[in-house]
């Protein structure tokens, strides 16, 4: 059975995502230890969803550097620091 999300939980799944590869300091992070530390915070999603965030988020302008490769992983691009300050509010609330 599909579990259906509200809009609040994909938000707040795509705002988690930006705060564990802005974490990351420059590194790419990987689809699978994004999906680890989702679930620590019990948000259950595949893969997929992963990548298809991803994918949306670099289309929608944020400054999110994503990596087609096999595994798929991203990067917070280096020249948009403002972003990191951003997400540390947004998460604390």
């Amino acid at each position: 059975m599909k579990t259906k999300y509200s809009r609040f939980d994909h938000l707040k799944r795509m705002i988690e995502i930006l705060r564990i590869v802005s974490e990351s300091t420059g590194r790419r992070v990987g689809t699978k230890e994004i999906l680890e530390k989702l679930q620590e915070k019990q948000i259950t999603v595949s893969l997929r969803t992963i990548q298809r965030d991803l994918r949306f988020m670099q289309e929608a302008g944020i400054p999110i550097d994503v990596d087609r490769n096999s595994p798929m992983g991203a990067k917070i691009n280096n020249n948009n620091q403002w972003l990191v300050p951003i997400l540390q509010r947004a998460t604390e609330q």
